[in-house]
Formats: structure tokens, C-alpha cells, sequence
């Protein structure tokens, strides 16, 4: 009795275990229907698996298109992620780009003029090299913010480097500890002599362009240089190099003879003024060195002022620009509006410009490529010779 008993319960184990084989083979058997509905046959098989199943076994075919549907949305998903994770590296980058000078709602203005322009391709690197006191924009007067953000805001591939006294004597021991220019920048005590030693040596390491933070650009850094310039700057009215406004590529010969001019001068060697009346350490150290390389690279040629723009210097590409006076007393002349015109200070009265003899750009050469604003006091505007002489 006990033996049948067992017997029973062994059949019934064994019929169970086969229903469920029959409906895991059948499930496999409708799922490769389903598949076999929704894909063209693959060559060397048989269309009609179905046909050979039961008819509680075959599947309706699917008449909405689901799979297809998903394959779609599966894939506009990947893209709108894909997307999404691009712009998240393009606004970190933007942010860390503008993070010294820049305000959240302005950081967005500039993330947006990206969006709209793509860069121009130029030798001298998308770098811009700011100098004051403390490397912060938030302690210069307001006037002074909004202008340096106007100049973000007109070259939004710029990044910024915004350097303060200690971050240049820094940099200078890094880059410079072979020379004496770190222990000539801790004696300098004149605010703008130490500029123009730190600027000096952060363009010729690295490259890239300078202003003063009162320089109103009205023209893109990109357009400035156009695609072959390695080295930009202005002659002012007294004949020396502006050094306000400068750009360089890497390593430049230009700026690394600049530096050792800057040695001469703090060293009280004589440093060579090529005619020009300047006195200021700046301007007339920037000449010296433009001419030394000159002579070096390219004796045969002649930088003369107000004459020229482009000039081809063996393996060097310069544009130099000119300093002049605004045309205050025609009341046509569009750099000179009546905030300027009326002002008694005769430092907001000048600008940079092209030379008679330019190259052909297509613009308007009355008008100035940047204009001089406000003292970093905020009290008065600044003349280009506003600074004590050497």
C-alpha cells in the first residue's frame, strides 16, 4: 500500500515538472514569434514557426507597433541624455573660465554668446591677463566692473586670468626665480611698474592678450589679431610702445626681450628710447625690446609709427595700431560723446585706431578699436601719461 501510494506521488511530481517544462517551452516558443513578427526572417529560416504551434500557442500579431515605438523612444532618450551632458561640460567650463570676474547672471550672458558664435582661429592663445592690486574684480569701482565684463562679454571664448600682487610674485618665482625680476617686483612699490613687469612675464611664458582695466575695447580680440598675428600692440603719440594693450603667442621673442630690457632698466643700465620722448617705464622698455628684434629678425624692415599696420618680421606677424586724440571738436565723431566732450580731464579724450595704411578690413577706420575710460580710483578718468615718470 505504501509502495503504490509512493508511486502515485512520484507520477504526479513528474507530470507537474512536465506541465512546467511545456509552459517555459511555450513562453520561449511566443517570445520567438514576437520577434519573428517584428524583424524581417534572418536568410536559411522558416517563416512559419507559428504554424506549427497549437492555436491557444500563437500570438496575435501586434497591430500598434510597440517595439518599434520603444526602439524610438529608447533612442531619443540616449540622444536627449547625450545632450544634456555635453552642455553640463560646457557650462563647468564656462564657469571655471569666468569665476574670477564674473557674477552668476553675467556668467549665463557669456554661456549664451558662446552658444551663438564659435571662435575664430588666431596664433595667439584665447587668454586674457588682468592685473590689479588684489586680483579681484569686486573691490574696483563699479564703472570699472561693468567695463571689464563689457570686455568678457564682447570675447566670450576668452579665459581670464585675473592676477594680484601675491599671485604675480608667485608666478614669478616659479617661472622667473633664474633672474632677479622676482626680487625687482618685491622692491617695486609703484602700483603700475609692477603690471607691467607681471604681465610682461605672463605673456611671454604663455601668451595670450592684455588691457588695463579702464581700456574700453569696441573690437574682439579674435578680430584684432586675425589668424596669423603673433604679436599686437600701439605706437603712442611720443613714439614708444602702449603697453595698455598687447597681444603675443607663446614663448614671443617680442616679450622675452621686453623682460630683459625691463632687467636693464631696474639694473640702471641704459635702455635705448629710438627717438621717443617718453618717460614711462612701460612704453619705453616695450620699444626697446620691439626694436631689438627687429634689428635681429628683420633689419631690413622699418616699424614705423603711424605709417603701417601689418608688418612681417622674418618668422614674426605684428600688427601695430596707433595711439591718437579724439576728434572731440566734430560733433560727428562717434568715440566722442558728450560725456567725453564735456569731461575736463584730457585722458578720456584718446584712443587706439588703425593706421592710415591698414590692412583691408572691411570696417570703418574712423572709428576706434578701444578708448580710454576711468582711473581705477573711480575719481577721474586716466591719461595714457598719468603715471610718474621713470
Amino acid at each position: 500500500m505504501a509502495s503504490f501510494r509512493e508511486g502515485k506521488l512520484f507520477r504526479a511530481a513528474l507530470e507537474a515538472e512536465e506541465a512546467a517544462v511545456g509552459q517555459c517551452l511555450e513562453e520561449i516558443v511566443r517570445a520567438d514569434v514576437r520577434r519573428d513578427e517584428l524583424m524581417p526572417p534572418r536568410p536559411g529560416r522558416s517563416e512559419p514557426l507559428a504554424a506549427e504551434l497549437p492555436a491557444t500557442a500563437r500570438v496575435v500579431p501586434c497591430e500598434c507597433g510597440e517595439g518599434r515605438k520603444l526602439r524610438e523612444f529608447s533612442v531619443v532618450v540616449a540622444l536627449a541624455t547625450l545632450i544634456l551632458v555635453a552642455f553640463c561640460i560646457f557650462f563647468v567650463q564656462v564657469e571655471n573660465d569666468l569665476q574670477p570676474v564674473a557674477s552668476p547672471p553675467f556668467r549665463f550672458s557669456v554661456k549664451l554668446a558662446r552658444l551663438r558664435a564659435k571662435p575664430k582661429e588666431t596664433r595667439i592663445p584665447q587668454q586674457l591677463v588682468l592685473t590689479s592690486k588684489d586680483g579681484s574684480i569686486n573691490s574696483l569701482p563699479v564703472a570699472v566692473q561693468r567695463n571689464v565684463r563689457h570686455t568678457m562679454a564682447l570675447n566670450p571664448w576668452v579665459k581670464v586670468r585675473f592676477l594680484g600682487d601675491q599671485d604675480c610674485e608667485r608666478y614669478l618665482l616659479q617661472h622667473f626665480n633664474h633672474t632677479q625680476l622676482p626680487l625687482f617686483f618685491n622692491q617695486e612699490t609703484r602700483g603700475s611698474y609692477r603690471s607691467d613687469v607681471c604681465r610682461a612675464a605672463v605673456l611671454a611664458r604663455e601668451g595670450g592678450f592684455y588691457t588695463d582695466l579702464d581700456v574700453e575695447m569696441k573690437w574682439k580680440f579674435e578680430d584684432l589679431a586675425g589668424n596669423a598675428t603673433t604679436f599686437l600692440a600701439s605706437w603712442t603719440e611720443d613714439g614708444s610702445v602702449l603697453n595698455a594693450m598687447m597681444g603675443c603667442t607663446a614663448n614671443s621673442s617680442f616679450m622675452l626681450e621686453v623682460i630683459e630690457q625691463l632687467l636693464r632698466f631696474y639694473k640702471g643700465e641704459p635702455v635705448e628710447r629710438y627717438g621717443s620722448t617718453s618717460e614711462w617705464m612701460g612704453p619705453v622698455t616695450a620699444l626697446a625690446g620691439l626694436k631689438a628684434v627687429a634689428a635681429r629678425d628683420c633689419p631690413e624692415q622699418d616699424l614705423a609709427p603711424w605709417e603701417q599696420a601689418e608688418f612681417t618680421c622674418g618668422p614674426h606677424v605684428l600688427r601695430m595700431f596707433q595711439e591718437r586724440q579724439l576728434l572731440c571738436w566734430d560733433p560727428m565723431d562717434p568715440d566722442c560723446p558728450g560725456s567725453r566732450y564735456m569731461s575736463e580731464f584730457p585722458g578720456v579724450k584718446y584712443g587706439i585706431y588703425i593706421p592710415p595704411l591698414g590692412w583691408h578690413c572691411g570696417c570703418d577706420v574712423r572709428r576706434g578699436i578701444a578708448l580710454f575710460r576711468t582711473r581705477l580710483s573711480g575719481k577721474k578718468s586716466r591719461s595714457l601719461h598719468s603715471r610718474k615718470p621713470i
